[in-house]
């Protein structure tokens, strides 16, 4: 007798597994359809996905963090920034997590140096959010604190190798630190409700003009670090050294599905005002190509050469003579 019981029950828990997956991507579709930056857009991925839970794609991933990882990767070939995770949380504990976090790492500012031949060295590793409201902003007092450190160089070298990504606010900041402030080069973003510009609120100031600078990216560069490096690309105030960045440009926010999953969905796209273009799946294209973990070593030589060359007024040649030559003895 119970090896009759034995198939029927068998079917009876594979549909019902099947029937759990359809209703999962169904909430995920919804959520996407719902606020994803471009509705014909949102509703073609979503309807992609019915079909695909219908035609029983998802059915060996019964486990629900499984089904969440496939899902991940297979939106992240269509826009970067989707991801899906299960298990909802509180959005004020992911808030304060996310505070506490930023506290801890100096609001992404993880090194500040001078290095030999009279270059500064900014590195960051996270672009934090900017309260502009907020005369005491934390953020911006740590940006403050780095950038006037980077005053008196003779060439600017800011990492963002290991960054991927953040908040608009820093970004339009940090570029206000290099361009004169009435500089149409900040992206705007385009998304359901209108647009809204990555020009900061408030620029940095008196921005460094004169100083030549270097960015420098990797296949770790993501989002709003690649922003920052686009931007200042595209307006021809940075030369972009290493390798080809992440390719996510569509900032967005975390929406909680019905079923529990927390889906992070694209809700604008940027364009530049220069090339009206963003780096969406091509990733921000360096001017000088080495690998990511010899960019610095070739961003110093071509600021120091730059030095020799006699093109930065004032700069000491001896200084920067000794320091390449130091630099060649260590290779």
């Amino acid at each position: 007798m119970c090896r009759t019981l034995v198939a029927p029950l068998l079917v009876l828990a594979i549909a019902s597994a099947s029937a759990d997956i359809l209703t999962d991507v169904d909430g995920i579709a919804e959520v996407i359809e719902a606020n994803y930056f471009d509705p014909a857009r949102a509703a073609a991925i979503a309807d992609d996905l019915r079909t695909d839970a219908q035609a029983g794609d998802f059915d060996r991933y019964p486990d629900r963090g499984e089904l969440a990882a496939a899902l991940t990767q297979r939106l992240r070939k269509l826009d970067g920034h989707f991801g899906v995770h299960w298990g909802a949380q509180d959005s004020r504990a992911r808030r304060g997590g996310m505070r506490i976090a930023q506290t801890r790492q100096n609001y992404g500012f993880k090194r500040v140096e001078r290095l030999p031949g009279n270059l500064a060295y900014l590195e960051l590793t996270f672009v934090a959010d900017i309260d502009f409201d907020d005369a005491s902003s934390p953020a911006r007092r740590a940006a403050d604190a780095a950038l006037t450190l980077l005053r008196g160089a003779d060439g600017v070298i800011l990492d963002l190798r290991n960054n991927g990504g953040g908040a608009p606010s820093m970004v339009g900041y940090l570029v206000s630190a290099f361009v004169e402030p009435d500089a149409d080069v900040y992206n705007t973003f385009h998304s359901r409700e209108g647009t809204e510009t990555e020009r900061p609120a408030a620029a940095y100031s008196p921005a460094m003009l004169d100083v030549p600078l270097y960015v420098l990216t990797s296949r770790g560069t993501a989002s709003a670090a690649e922003s920052i490096a686009f931007t200042l690309q595209s307006a021809q105030r940075a030369t972009v050294v290493g390798e080809r960045s992440a390719g996510a440009a569509n900032p967005g926010q975390t929406f909680d599905s019905p079923q529990g999953y927390v889906v992070f969905v694209s809700t604008g796209s940027p364009r530049n005002p220069i090339n009206g273009r963003n780096w969406e799946g091509g990733g921000v294209r360096p001017d000088v190509e080495v690998a990511g973990d010899a960019a610095l070593m070739r961003a110093r030589e071509i600021a120091l050469t730059k030095i020799l060359s006699g093109a930065i007024e004032g700069a000491p040649r001896e200084d920067a003579r000794s320091a390449l030559e130091a630099l060649d003895a260590s290779q």
